[in-house]
C-alpha cells in the first residue's frame, strides 16, 4: 500500500512540473522563433541590398522592379543562387519584392510587425495600412537603403 500512494505522488508531481514547464517554457519557444524569423527577414533584406548595389556598380542601372523570383534579374544573372524565401507561416506571398531601393516583404503576423519595430535597425520598418486587425493582413515590412 505504502508503495502503491508513494507511485501515486510521484506521478502528480512529475506532472506538475511538466504542466509548469510548458507553461513556461511555451511562450519562450513562441518568442525565440518570432526572433529568429525577425533576423531571417532582416538578413535576406539586407542581402537583397547588397546585391543590388553590386548590380547598380556592374551595369550602371538598378535591376528591374518586381517579384525576387526565379525569373527577376538577381537570379538569372547570377547575384543570387535562389530567389529568397520568406520563412514559412508568416507571409502568404513567399517572396521578396524590389522596388528601386526598396525591398518589401508581405507578412501576415502582428507579432513579427512589433518585433520588427524592436529590431533597432532603422533601414527596417513595418506598417499596417489602416491598423491591425487580426486576419487582415499581409501588410508590407519595408527595407530601405
Amino acid at each position: 500500500m505504502k508503495d502503491l500512494l508513494m507511485g501515486i505522488m510521484a506521478l502528480v508531481v512529475l506532472t506538475l512540473v511538466g504542466a509548469a514547464g510548458v507553461m513556461i517554457g511555451g511562450p519562450m519557444l513562441a518568442n525565440s522563433a518570432a526572433k529568429a524569423n525577425v533576423v531571417e527577414v532582416h538578413s535576406k533584406m539586407a542581402q537583397i541590398a547588397g546585391l543590388v548595389t553590386l548590380y547598380r556598380i556592374e551595369n550602371g542601372t538598378l535591376p528591374p522592379a518586381g517579384i525576387i523570383n526565379s525569373t527577376h534579374a538577381l537570379v538569372t544573372g547570377g547575384y543570387l543562387k535562389v530567389a529568397p524565401m520568406l520563412p514559412a507561416g508568416i507571409s502568404s506571398a513567399g517572396f521578396y519584392t524590389l522596388t528601386a531601393t526598396t525591398v518589401t516583404a508581405m507578412i501576415t503576423s502582428e507579432d513579427l510587425c512589433d518585433r520588427i519595430g524592436q529590431f533597432g535597425d532603422l533601414a527596417m520598418t513595418c506598417s499596417w495600412p489602416g491598423g491591425w486587425t487580426i486576419g487582415t493582413g499581409p501588410g508590407p515590412a519595408t527595407y530601405t537603403f
